[in-house]
């Protein structure tokens, strides 16, 4: 996945492509939400999923690029934390967080506007991302942000297009689009 630039930009905002002797940035702002969500797993598996070890970033380093978002005056603060992978014709974001202190400021707006100059970068139109059926605060985020509700039943998003979905799928989660206008 060649990209342009290790950073994107909009006002006073940068999405840092993270290395990995960076990564207790992107744990931290995954693991400030474990609680919000932690009611809601059902298994080992997806506690593991949403309380993130360095083991398990080894796994999501492997699979995906990984940013983490924070203002210009304080690099070392990170706000949010995003993954990105190309799978084909469109990009799927296994990770979207803002850090739980930092919620309702319009971080998650700024973020994915700097994801999308990332995706079209990869002459890509259309995200994907898996989110859990309970979390109904994030679907009202993404369906604010323009993503629609595309499968529900498991099934079916494990099938979806001969399952490039399947390897991210997570019990109980909803894919959602946004297609990307030009």
């Amino acid at each position: 996945m060649a990209l342009n630039s290790d950073f994107y930009s909009i006002n006073d905002f940068n999405l840092t492509l993270l290395e990995y002797s960076s990564i207790d940035k992107f744990i931290r702002v995954i693991n400030s939400n474990y609680e919000r969500i932690k009611p809601f797993l059902i298994n080992r598996y997806q506690h593991q999923a949403y309380f993130l070890t360095p083991l398990w970033v080894d796994k999501i380093f492997k699979k995906h690029k990984c940013y983490y978002f924070h203002s210009k005056k304080n690099p070392n603060d990170a706000i949010g934390a995003v993954t990105l992978k190309k799978i084909v014709d469109f990009a799927y974001i296994e990770y979207f967080f803002i850090d739980a202190s930092c919620l309702h400021r319009g971080y998650g707006k700024i973020m994915l506007d700097l994801m999308e100059k990332i995706i079209r970068d990869l002459k890509l139109n259309k995200i994907r991302l898996l989110v859990h059926k309970d979390a109904v605060w994030a679907q009202h985020a993404y369906q604010k942000y323009g993503f629609h509700l595309l499968l529900t039943d498991k099934h079916q998003i494990m099938e979806f297009e001969n399952g490039r979905i399947a390897p991210y799928f997570l019990v109980n989660h909803l894919l959602y689009e946004k297609i990307l206008l030009n």
